[in-house]
């Protein structure tokens, strides 16, 4: 009886400490994602239809 009552506690704290795990990992990748969005905006925003292939100089830098 004692056994199992133990078992239970031990599996109990493995899926606190699991679900606490994801829910951090969940909270990184959306803020991943929420900079990667804004990195294409400002991109976007220095013209081209293709964000990833917007012109480069050091006037757009000096300006921002």
């Amino acid at each position: 009886m004692m056994g199992g009552v133990i078992l239970c506690m031990i599996e109990a704290v493995g899926g606190i400490f699991g679900a606490y795990s994801a829910r951090q990992q969940m909270q990184m990748q959306q803020e991943a994602q929420r900079m990667q969005v804004a990195r294409m905006k400002m991109m976007m925003s220095r013209g081209g239809e293709n964000p990833w292939e917007a012109g480069y100089s050091e006037e757009l830098v000096k300006s921002n």
